[in-house]
């Protein structure tokens, strides 16, 4: 899994094969919003606070039914977890699903088979045992017309959306991205089990706070590059890393101060698998070689990721962005091993105690300076809604409510967010120059990055 702060909205998105394809296509799920509906029946606020009507509406009709009822208290709040196990089972219609429940042993081997997330280990021993309970649950979405009630509140704006997200994906090269892939997957889930199929959902599920799936987060033009880096991320957690080198990495986080922080963040508060800065450094990588996205853009995601909650300058993935700068400047070819590479670097004393922070910094320095402010795109403009103080750009004289005209004397009226974003990064001490509007009057400021 991927997280990733965007205004402190997370992007996750669900894949499934395609027999006998070469791209890419985004399709709704109403099994995928009928499992993520678990999430928002709980007790837990931060599940359904953006949903108050649809919670009220199903919880009044689940009342009706003692069974169902039953079954959802047994499930709410598995949402996300089950919904990731179940990705091979998701379709446009609760048919398909209840179908899978109904064969459960084969399912479950289905599941085990693909099982590539081990942060998801005690969903997959909870779902072993509540298959009843699922179904009994589906079932009742099924005769209360859930997909008509979907396609009344969402249908719309989710038919729109999909269109932007295949718009993107047309652009991905598919032999170049096959490429990239086969230097970091295993050949058996290379051959037979490549997803081509993104399931986008309209509601939205939530871990350690923050917004992981929903229309209003994954949908918008300005999310283009995001979906651009999380596919290439989703599919490299197929790679298996060795034992070995996931004991290397778990000594770096005991020897290095620098470093442990960012271990216990990534691994501890956000539960992610011992993989994922491999996986991430590999994402980035496919996401690089097959043109999805720049260099510089894929640093600036590196950089971004896994933020500490009350201060989104502390984030990062130190050991993924080295790895990844690595791989960069060596260019995998045919026969490549990700996992004797990764090994390589730790044996070598290449990836060591006390020099983490120096080969972190030094990776992502073309896009280290920091401005410290926030925009967003709006019909009015692009304006700068927030400005942290002690930071150049507040320190500069711009104020919250400002329009920017140009950056560096380019004009960014017809740029969109990650554009403009390109325009504002750059390493430390380089001079920047907003051009606003403030009443009607143009003013100029200039800042260097922190």
């Amino acid at each position: 899994m991927i997280r990733y702060c965007t205004q402190s909205l997370i992007i996750f998105l669900i894949f499934t094969s395609l027999a006998n394809s070469s791209s890419f296509q985004a399709k709704k799920s109403i099994s995928n919003d009928a499992i993520l509906l678990l999430n928002i029946l709980s007790d837990n606020e931060n599940f359904y606070s953006k949903y108050l009507d649809v919670k009220k509406y199903w919880e009044e009709k689940f009342l009706t039914d003692v069974e169902a009822r039953n079954a959802l208290n047994e499930l709410k709040g598995n949402g996300v977890g089950l919904s990731y196990l179940l990705t091979y089972f998701l379709s446009d219609n609760l048919d398909d699903l209840i179908s899978s429940l109904e064969n459960f042993d084969q399912t479950i081997s289905i599941i085990k088979n693909q099982f590539d997330e081990q942060v998801y280990f005690s969903t997959l021993q909870f779902l072993e045992t509540h298959g009843e309970e699922l179904k009994t649950y589906i079932k009742f979405l099924r005769k209360n017309n859930f997909s008509t009630y979907m396609d009344s509140q969402y249908g719309k704006a989710l038919s729109e959306a999909i269109v932007i997200a295949n718009q993107a994906l047309s652009k991905i090269d598919s032999n170049k991205f096959d490429i990239a892939l086969g230097f970091f997957i295993p050949e058996k889930f290379f051959n037979s089990h490549i997803p081509r199929i993104i399931y986008i959902p309209a509601l939205a599920g939530y871990l350690n706070g923050y917004e992981m799936m929903g229309l209003n987060v994954a949908l918008s033009k300005d999310s283009v590059d995001e979906l651009h880096m999380i596919l290439p991320h989703e599919l490299c957690h197929k790679f298996e890393p060795f034992q070995k080198n996931i004991d290397f990495l778990k000594q770096l986080a005991k020897e290095d101060e620098y470093y442990k922080g960012y271990f216990n963040r990534i691994y501890n508060f956000y539960n992610e698998a011992y993989e994922e800065e491999f996986v991430y450094a590999a994402g980035a990588y496919v996401a690089v070689y097959s043109g999805l996205q720049s260099y510089k853009f894929a640093l600036r995601n590196i950089k971004g990721a896994y933020p500490e909650t009350n201060n989104l300058f502390y984030s990062g993935v130190p050991i993924a962005g080295i790895i990844f700068n690595q791989l960069h400047a060596f260019n995998p070819t045919s026969g490549f091993n990700y996992n004797d590479y990764i090994n390589e670097l730790f044996e070598t004393g290449f990836l060591r105690a006390n020099t983490i922070e120096v080969k972190f910094k030094d990776s992502i320095s073309i896009i280290g300076g920091i401005a410290g402010l926030g925009f967003e795109v709006l019909p009015a403009g692009i304006m700068i809604t927030q400005l942290y103080e002690g930071y150049p750009a507040y320190e500069s004289g711009l104020k919250v409510g400002d329009n920017i005209l140009s950056i560096n004397d380019i004009f960014v009226t017809n740029l969109n967010k990650n554009e403009i974003l390109s325009l504002i990064m750059g390493p430390k001490g380089e001079e920047k120059k907003f051009v606003i509007k403030r009443n009607e009057t143009a003013l100029s400021f200039f800042f260097h990055l922190k």
